[in-house]
């Protein structure tokens, strides 16, 4: 994973989108399986959409094993990521 934002969107812009989403539609449906239906999940990294900023932070601040790690603001983005996640797979198992 490259902590250098220019590389990372070089390799975003190669990305094949179709295939890249038949392989998660693919996954998913694995998981689904496995798990005997139900919602399931999914988190990207870096990949665009980020509705939250935390200011004094930077690029990949979440990673652990780069230079620009914020523990702090990466536990708090971790929790919201969580608390999100919970409330609407709950949600959506249980109605």
């Amino acid at each position: 994973m490259p902590d250098d934002p220019a590389q990372a969107e070089a390799l975003m812009e190669g990305l094949d989108q179709a295939a890249a989403r038949a392989r998660l539609d693919e996954a998913v449906a694995t998981v689904r399986a496995r798990a005997g239906g139900g919602p399931v999940g999914v988190l990207g990294w870096s990949m665009g959409g980020r509705s939250q900023v935390w200011p004094g932070t930077e690029h990949a601040f979440a990673n652990g094993d780069v230079a620009l790690h914020a523990p702090d603001a990466a536990a708090e983005a971790w929790a919201i990521t969580v608390r999100f996640l919970r409330d609407r797979l709950a949600g959506a198992a249980s109605g």
